[in-house]
């Protein structure tokens, strides 16, 4: 029976409920299918920033993506040696190994070398020891950046004192620096420009340069609004996109196999939404914050590495539309559809294989965990429950078009 000629017959019938007819409840789904669309977009922006900015594992494990990217170690490779040419202690060891007529040479000279120097930075860069030292700091800058969103104390001492004497959060980077350095067989003054000690003495020396700038000094306030909002309205987002989806399933009745489809198709249609934010958010936030254009395929790609999952996210929600879309079509009246429940009706009417059957999808699916949603414990719940009234609609279905035999009831054929 179509969705038509179930409004007619409910109109006829006088409707399945006072005042509310197929037409009316097919409605009442398709908006909030709708509203399901526009809160899910804000759902998957709102968790990938809980994870990416408050989990600090994810953090050290995209900063480590940063640090293997070539474009964004080479302006890494840059800032650094800036910092070592910075503090005069090049120009004065090339001074020591010159005539002492020829000691105002030392100053070019030097900055002949500062082209060497960069290759040879770039290349300690690469080194394990230094990556372990730049998980590190970032694992301390994470850590800094969320107890300063949570208007916490900040655990780590020197960090502690840089964020209050600058108000802004930053990446201490002198451990790195000090590595790269002795490498480079380079003594560094122990304060001021150029500092090899903590981020804490070239703070108190007046010195802005020893880490790189996270959060700046204005942001602290707005961030901690945020932060409250995102961290709150994750999961409360995600859930009422998945009600919303809940309840126009429910409320559609007649036209469920219908309300499927629109579900799978809002599915499609978040996640390519996020897809397209995050690649219009990326251009606008590389042109905002980046002001120099030789910086910006570093910030370009350190935008599309922080974002990976984002994507993830997204395509995964294309993935889940696209299933959706697949089961509206396995309980659709199509041929191919009618063949395919007539054969899996054997296995469908018996509780324990349909029970089995379901366990052993829902363990492959954990076990292969191809979305972020099946890594996480409410995310293998809700697809869970989803996939366990999927299964238990079918099996309903299939017993109503092909009873058992034994039923006395011959079995529906495909048409």
């Amino acid at each position: 029976m179509t969705a038509g000629e179930a409004d007619k017959k409910s109109k006829a019938d006088g409707g399945d409920s006072p005042g509310m007819s197929v037409r009316t409840r097919h409605r009442i789904a398709v908006v909030l299918v709708v509203i399901a669309t526009f809160v899910g977009v804000l759902a998957l922006l709102s968790t990938w920033a809980k994870r990416q900015l408050y989990d600090t594992d994810q953090w050290v494990e995209t900063s480590s993506a940063l640090l293997a990217d070539d474009t964004i170690r080479t302006e890494l490779a840059n800032f650094l040696t800036a910092e070592i040419f910075a503090s005069g202690q090049v120009q004065k060891q090339v001074a020591k190994v010159l005539p002492p007529e020829a000691a105002p040479l030392a100053g070019p000279a030097s900055a002949g070398l500062s082209q060497l120097f960069n290759r040879a930075v770039n290349e300690i860069l690469q080194t394990s020891f230094v990556q372990n030292l730049w998980e590190e700091a970032n694992r301390k800058a994470s850590e800094t950046f969320i107890a300063v969103a949570n208007d916490e104390p900040i655990a780590t001492e020197a960090l502690g004192k840089a964020q209050e004497a600058t108000g802004s959060v930053n990446l201490d980077l002198t451990s790195i620096r000090s590595a790269v350095t002795e490498k480079l067989g380079i003594q560094l003054p122990k304060q001021g420009l150029g500092s090899g000690e903590a981020l804490k003495s070239s703070v108190e020396a007046g010195n802005a340069q020893a880490g790189l700038e996270v959060i700046a000094p204005g942001a602290i306030t707005t961030l901690r609004d945020v932060s409250n909002l995102i961290r709150k309205g994750a999961v409360v987002l995600l859930l009422l996109t998945f009600a919303l989806y809940a309840a126009a399933v429910w409320v559609a009745r007649e036209t469920r196999l219908r309300t499927l489809t629109s579900v799978g198709l809002s599915l499609i249609i978040v996640g390519l939404g996020v897809l397209t934010a995050r690649s219009l958010l990326g251009t606008t936030v590389v042109n905002s914050l980046v002001a120099s254009d030789s910086v910006k395929p570093a910030a370009t790609d350190a935008w599309n590495i922080s974002t990976e999952l984002l994507q993830t996210m997204g395509q995964s929600t294309v993935a889940y539309g696209l299933v959706a879309l697949a089961a509206a079509l396995l309980a659709g009246g199509t041929r191919w559809a009618t063949s395919t429940r007539r054969r899996i009706a054997p296995a469908l009417r018996d509780p324990m294989w349909a029970s089995a059957g379901t366990a052993l999808v829902l363990l492959i699916l954990v076990w292969w965990g191809p979305t972020p949603g099946l890594r996480e414990p409410l995310g293998v719940l809700l697809i869970a429950i989803f996939l366990i009234v999927g299964v238990v609609a079918l099996r309903r279905q299939v017993m109503r078009e092909f009873p058992p035999p034994e039923a006395g009831t011959e079995p529906l054929r495909p048409a």
